[in-house]
Order: structure tokens, then C-alpha cells, then sequence
């Protein structure tokens, strides 16, 4: 988690810096493996409720600061 959270107060650094003074485009990708961050609705599955949420609660908060959208995908089936 701590790496993760560095990755984030990163990024809102370099968000707060360089959007003083222009719009920006902001493109984040990647497989986050955060299984207790319900993107579709859905309640959380049974197995994953007693996981830790802080960095799922970091992602979403850097997201809804600064007002991100997201696109996401994901298998419906289990793909392994």
C-alpha cells in the first residue's frame, strides 16, 4: 500500500502543479487489482469484505477531486 499511496500523492502533486495554468488531459491505465472497488454497483462478494480498503479509498478520492471520469472494463468470467 505504501508504494501505491506515493503513486497517488505523486500524481496530485503533479496534478495541482500543472493544472494552474492549463486544462489538462489526463489518461491513468492500468490493472489496479482492487477487488473490494465495486466499479459496476454490485455489492462487494463475500470473500473480498474483509479486505483493506485504503487504497481503494485513496484511488477514488484522487478521482472524485479532481473530478476524473472512468472507463472501465471487466471480465464478466473469471479468466483463469
Amino acid at each position: 500500500i505504501e508504494s501505491f499511496s506515493n503513486m497517488l500523492n505523486f500524481l496530485q502533486t503533479y496534478i495541482n502543479k500543472e493544472s494552474k495554468d492549463h486544462h489538462m488531459n489526463i489518461l491513468i491505465m492500468g490493472d489496479f487489482n482492487l477487488p473490494c472497488l465495486r466499479w459496476n454497483d454490485e455489492p462487494v462478494p463475500h470473500q473480498y469484505q474483509y479486505l483493506d480498503t485504503d487504497s481503494a479509498d485513496m484511488l477514488m478520492s484522487i478521482m472524485n477531486t479532481n473530478r476524473l471520469s472512468f472507463l472501465v472494463h471487466w471480465q464478466a468470467n473469471q479468466t483463469r
